[in-house]
């Protein structure tokens, strides 16, 4: 087993004791609680790979606004396809907004734009959505949306 000694700065320390009593009170090592996190933020950093090896390009989307089924509307943006499921697309834009797109019948299409996987997930919108778009677009994201209980 490799070892790696990590220096830390003195105004570090409180945060490194808070992980280590996490660590404890979880019976777990403190290099799998600091594994677990540098995952989160690798995974953060590599949108591309996470959401499915695609690279990042410029996406452009015409069609309606999703609540608002009358309104025209027109995204261009930078990013990539984090999930997709029968007539739904999840985008995954580089400053990390959600965008969704939706055909429907006569190939008209609906987009919503949401600032965070959080702010999706906090409007009703998401209940409609299938659990495996959420799982796909949250990973893509760089979040947890299964909540682990134990």
């Amino acid at each position: 087993m490799p070892r790696i000694t990590l220096y830390i700065k003195d105004a570090d320390l409180p945060t490194w004791l808070r992980a280590r009593d996490l660590a404890v009170a979880r019976d777990e090592s403190l290099s799998a609680l600091v594994i677990t996190a540098l995952e989160l933020v690798v995974g953060r950093r590599e949108l591309p790979t996470a959401a499915g090896a695609e690279a990042m390009s410029t996406i452009e989307l015409v069609g309606w606004d999703w609540r608002r089924r009358t309104v025209p509307r027109t995204l261009r943006f930078t990013g990539v396809r984090a999930a997709q499921e029968g007539a739904l697309t999840a985008y995954l834009t580089r400053s990390g907004k959600i965008v969704l797109e939706e055909w429907a019948l006569l190939d008209e299409r609906y987009l919503a734009v949401f600032d965070s996987f959080e702010a999706l997930q906090a409007d009703p919108l998401a209940d409609a959505l299938d659990s495996g778009v959420l799982v796909d677009l949250a990973a893509a994201a760089g979040t947890q949306y299964v909540e682990t209980l134990e």
